[in-house]
């Protein structure tokens, strides 16, 4: 390590620590079973190929439910945010929730974004109805706060029933040198110890400090955008050494 650079990156979290207030992150929910992370975006009138878009684009994926307790565990995440939901939608029996990313491939072959196998479908009753070409996924729940909801397909750019969508996001990677993965001692959604000894100390700061391009760019951005503000930056060191 050099310690000349590293007692510079202390100077200079000291002086930033005292001179900025830095708010946390809305946090993820993470599987413990799996490690993956989910993440639902409140996102009003957005069609599913923006949202796959934005969910590619931070480091992740539209989800891909794929067994009863991914099922579980994602229709939590969703009813726990009630803005990615159009309730009663027209005065309807039905509230309609986030997309997610089963896609049709070809009339009656559904596929995900993901590449993960079709092996599990709940839809809701009557569907998938095919209207005027519906071929994507949104959850659809009688009531979403008290029912486990099914799914529904519906159009592209059918706006008018999706308020957002969920974002799936894989385990982290190891961040070189370290060969162990990041883990999230909090469970929150948010891995601040990146070189996976597990705890949260100063040497992950300096790793973090060192390797943000390539955390950046491997990583999934949520997980380890500590202050919020959509991007991997110095902001973040500040972040995770003031909250060692």
């Amino acid at each position: 390590m050099n310690t000349h650079r590293t007692a510079g990156l202390v100077a200079v979290l000291l002086v930033v620590s005292l001179a900025v207030t830095l708010a946390s992150a809305a946090p993820l929910e993470t599987d413990p079973v799996t490690g993956h992370s989910y993440d639902a975006i409140i996102a009003p009138g957005i069609d599913w190929p923006t949202a796959d878009a934005s969910a590619t684009a931070a480091g992740g994926y539209l989800a891909s439910i794929t067994s009863f307790d991914e099922d579980r565990f994602v229709n939590a995440v969703a009813a726990a945010e009630p803005g990615a939901w159009q309730v009663d939608y027209r005065g309807g029996a039905v509230d309609f929730g986030p997309w997610i990313g089963g896609y049709e491939v070809s009339e009656g072959t559904w596929a995900w974004t993901s590449g993960e196998p079709w092996s599990y479908a709940p839809w809701y009753s009557g569907e998938p109805n095919d209207y005027y070409g519906e071929k994507y996924v949104q959850l659809v729940a009688v009531d979403y706060l008290a029912n486990w909801a099914t799914w529904n397909d519906a159009g592209g750019a059918d706006t008018l029933v999706t308020n957002g969508y969920i974002v799936e996001y894989d385990p982290p990677r190891a961040v070189p040198p370290s060969t162990l993965p990041p883990t999230d001692p909090g469970r929150d959604g948010l891995f601040e110890d990146v070189n996976g000894n597990g705890r949260a100390d100063f040497a992950d700061v300096v790793l973090y400090f060192n390797q943000m391009s390539w955390i950046g760019g491997n990583e999934p951005v949520s997980a380890f955008d500590y202050n919020g503000n959509g991007r991997i930056d110095f902001a973040d060191v500040v972040w995770l050494f003031n909250h060692l």
